[in-house]
């Protein structure tokens, strides 16, 4: 469990860095006051899907590893530890805006 928690955690900072360093990049094409009116852009949504997409894999395998008892107990510590208003984030509309957006995952 603990190799399957490490692994995920590095290709999730390795999305995270991809993302910083596309929104960077995206950013010096444009004003602040351009930036702020832009719809998300494709490319961002595309690497938060993919983001999501590994943290929602690696909690799955770790669902798996531990099976159902372990893993409730592990997700009410984490709560307890790190606040219990935790949840998945939701999708972003279409019409939103990357003012809407934090410009980076730290």
């Amino acid at each position: 469990m603990l190799s399957t928690a490490i692994n995920g955690y590095y290709a999730i900072r390795a999305k995270d860095q991809e993302f910083n360093d596309f929104i960077q990049a995206e950013r010096k094409k444009y004003t602040q006051y351009e930036w702020s009116r832009l719809p998300v852009l494709p490319e961002a949504r595309r690497l938060d899907s993919e983001r999501w997409a590994l943290v929602m894999s690696t909690m799955s395998r770790i669902h798996e590893e531990l099976g159902d008892e372990s893993f409730s107990r592990l997700d009410a510590a984490i709560h307890r530890t790190y606040g219990g208003n935790l949840s998945v984030v939701q999708p972003t509309s279409q019409n939103s805006t990357s003012a809407d957006h934090p410009p980076s995952r730290q």
